[in-house]
């Protein structure tokens, strides 16, 4: 069987492409690798393309612009512990809010992500709301998160795939390859037959 691959560019990728600048890796987008995710496993060899791990948690714009910017930072309660003081009291939502989080982390972390997408499905709103988190948690935190994830900023899509989402980066972590986010099509397509290119 023949396999036949078309790229329009001068290179493979679309838009996980990487550019070098003056000796800078640039990459086209914004992308990261969860190394959490299912196929990960199956189509790459995650240790070739040394991925270089962002710390678990999230930074969170709080207020102001530029240069009196306020942010906030929501560090992974089960992985880095000694950080959570730093965003105990950050404006982010409350103290029950931050433990509602940790337990969700907890939960989604031990989960198959194979069973969450089978779960009865509604909004991600909806899940939240059902799990009694705050307007300002869900303003703050899971709408430019989540929603920048799935473009979806009012939450209405589906709470099974937001799990799953939330599943990969608790379970696994958010990198970068050393060689930019274009070596994962270009490992990829290395393993293509010959006459496929």
């Amino acid at each position: 069987r023949r396999v036949t691959v078309l790229e329009a560019s001068d290179g493979i990728g679309g838009r996980v492409r990487t550019d070098t600048v003056e000796g800078f890796r640039l990459d086209r987008g914004f992308q990261v690798l969860l190394t959490a995710y299912p196929e990960v496993a199956h189509q790459l060899d995650l240790a070739a393309l040394h991925p270089r791990r962002f710390s678990p948690g999230a930074v969170v714009h709080t207020g102001g612009g530029y240069p009196r910017a306020a942010f906030s930072t929501l560090a992974d309660p089960l992985r880095m512990p000694l950080k959570v003081p730093l965003g105990a009291l950050a404006p982010v939502g409350s103290i029950a809010d931050k433990l509602r989080l940790a337990a969700l982390l907890l939960r989604l972390r031990r989960a198959d992500p194979v069973a969450l997408l089978r779960a009865t499905d509604r909004t991600t709103l909806e899940s939240l709301r059902a799990d009694r988190f705050s307007t300002q948690m869900i303003d703050r935190f899971f709408r430019p998160l989540i929603g920048g994830i799935q473009l979806d900023p009012a939450l209405s899509g589906s709470a099974r795939m937001f799990e799953t989402i939330l599943h990969c980066l608790a379970a696994g972590d958010s990198a970068v390859p050393a060689h930019g986010m274009q070596a994962i099509p270009q490992q990829l397509a290395d393993r293509l037959p010959a006459l496929a290119l």
